[in-house]
């Protein structure tokens, strides 16, 4: 169960560096409060400014840490550049 002021949250970011894993393990404790959060309907996004991976490659690494999530659900920095220099016309 999500402590009080968490309940009336919606949707939670979570960055992914530190918070989530230490690149190739999970913090302690992150897996089962993702875990709560989204037993409890809460609606879970990643972001990161690491541009080591895709999206792709960041949700299999999370899914090979045992956490379950999908690309819709996580932002990294590469991406946000590519969206930037789209909607500049950049060639």
């Amino acid at each position: 169960m999500l402590r009080e002021e968490f309940s009336g949250f919606k949707n939670f970011v979570f960055d992914l560096d530190g918070t989530v894993w230490y690149w190739d393990q999970l913090v302690p404790g992150a897996k089962e409060a993702l875990e709560t959060a989204a037993a409890e309907g809460k609606e879970i996004y990643f972001v990161t400014n690491n541009s080591m991976l895709s999206p792709e490659g960041f949700v299999r690494k999370l899914e090979k840490l045992g956490v379950k999530t999908e690309t819709s659900r996580l932002v990294c920095s590469p991406e946000i550049i590519v969206h930037y220099l789209k909607e500049k016309n950049a060639k």
